[in-house]
């Protein structure tokens, strides 16, 4: 999992969902916490080694 293009993974699953729903796409993208959490990522590695 650690070596997975996971940004674009979750790409390709946002393309595919508007294809079947566009509405639905939307709902997805707009909940999907994949790109918040990869940005924080970094942080709370760090943070949880200085404990």
């Amino acid at each position: 999992m650690f070596n997975r293009p996971v940004a674009d993974l979750r790409a390709t699953a946002i393309e595919v969902a508007g294809w079947l729903c566009p509405v639905t796409r939307d709902w997805i993208d707009g909940h999907c916490r994949v790109l918040p959490l990869m940005v924080a990522r970094p942080g709370a590695v760090i943070n949880q080694a200085r404990r």
